[in-house]
């Protein structure tokens, strides 16, 4: 029986469709030619929706866990600040590795900021 690989892919609005499927179809090929590990692959976003850098829709995502599985890879696609913003604010659980966050589930608000905030920053509402 092969290993459970959990690899998650985190999308942030704007990501560079290229940087999600390239490593997703590495591991699907990986999972069609040996059966040491198999690689489970999920995508999370801080909405259930993203637009990718060429307009592209990526849909649907997954809210983002309260919790991350054992071992699990997690492949943060986007710009750093972006990323940070996701880890800052939308965050469900400080359980996330480097997360300031300490309440419960955070969403995405609809806008994907607040008003009056600057572009490319991430807000999220409870």
């Amino acid at each position: 029986m092969p290993h459970l690989q959990p690899v998650i892919f985190l999308l942030t609005p704007n990501t560079l469709l290229l940087d999600v499927a390239a490593p997703a179809e590495a591991l699907r090929m990986a999972n069609l030619r040996q059966d040491i590990v198999r690689f489970e692959l999920r995508y999370v976003g801080p909405r259930s929706q993203v637009a990718t850098s060429i307009g592209l829709n990526v849909a649907p995502l997954e809210p983002l866990p309260e919790t991350l599985p054992d071992n699990a890879w997690i492949v943060a696609v986007g710009t750093a600040r972006r990323i940070m913003a996701i880890a800052t604010n939308c965050a469900p659980s400080p359980r996330w590795p480097g997360s300031p966050i300490t309440g419960s589930t955070y969403r995405m608000a609809t806008s994907g900021r607040a008003p009056g905030s600057p572009p490319g920053s991430i807000s999220c509402s409870r």
